[in-house]
């Protein structure tokens, strides 16, 4: 399944979403990174959870989660190359995080679906 999606996703015109160097499978949900960077976002849509790797150069920093119109909606920091969010009470939409320590920033997007 993973051959014949990966060739799907990047039938698009322009591929919207990224280069798929790392699709994986967890359940019925798949996560793969949203750019070169190498931030791993999943589930990418979501209902509000989400997790968040970062490559080893990503060891610990600061966040932020923007709107598309830039109202900072959620700020914190991370360790371990890792984070976790619950989105509450906020509109299903676009959404960008960015990830930065004294080194370097690294950017994705969030999906926020509000199935209820």
């Amino acid at each position: 399944m993973k051959g014949r999606l990966s060739q799907y996703l990047k039938s698009f015109p322009g591929r919207p979403y990224g280069e798929f160097t790392d699709i994986a499978s967890s359940g019925d949900r798949l996560y793969y990174p949203l750019n070169d960077s190498g931030m791993h976002i999943y589930p990418n849509p979501t209902e509000g959870y989400f997790e968040i790797h970062l490559p080893e150069s990503h060891p610990s920093g600061k966040y932020k989660v923007v709107s598309t119109t830039g109202s900072l909606i959620n700020t914190g920091c991370f360790t371990n190359g890792r984070l976790s969010l619950f989105l509450a009470n906020i509109p299903a939409g676009c959404y960008f995080i960015t990830a930065f320590n004294n080194h370097e920033s690294l950017s994705g997007k969030i999906i926020l679906n509000r199935l209820r």
